[in-house]
C-alpha cells in the first residue's frame, strides 16, 4: 500500500494565479465560436459555466462537472442552459449540454 504523509500541509503550496473571464479568453484568442467547451476546474466549474450567456456565440457542446455544485447552483445552471436552448444529459457527476 501507499503510506500518506503525516502532515499533508508539508506537501501543499499556495499560489496566486491570474484569472480572466471566459469572454476575455475567447476575445484574446480571436475565437468566433467554440465547438466544445470542456470545463474541469476542480470545484470551480460553476464559475465558468455561469459566464456562457456573455459569449456572443454559444458553444455547440458544453461539458462540465457538477458534483461540487450546491443544489441551488445546479438548478440555476440548468435553468440558464435550458433558456439558452441547450439539451442536457447528466449523470451523478457530469453534465453534457448540446446546443440545439
Amino acid at each position: 500500500g501507499v503510506s500518506l504523509p503525516s502532515h499533508i500541509e508539508d506537501y501543499c503550496t499556495r499560489e496566486l494565479v491570474q484569472c480572466i473571464t471566459l469572454k476575455s479568453l475567447v476575445e484574446r484568442h480571436h475565437l468566433d465560436s467554440l465547438d466544445v467547451l470542456l470545463v474541469d476546474t476542480e470545484g470551480y466549474d460553476y464559475e465558468i459555466v455561469k459566464q456562457i450567456p456573455q459569449l456572443q456565440n454559444p458553444s455547440k457542446v458544453v461539458i462540465f462537472e457538477h458534483k461540487h455544485f450546491t443544489r441551488l447552483k445546479y438548478q440555476i445552471c440548468i435553468k440558464m442552459l435550458r433558456a439558452l436552448k441547450y439539451e442536457l444529459h447528466a449523470d451523478a457527476c457530469n453534465c453534457i449540454a448540446i446546443h440545439g
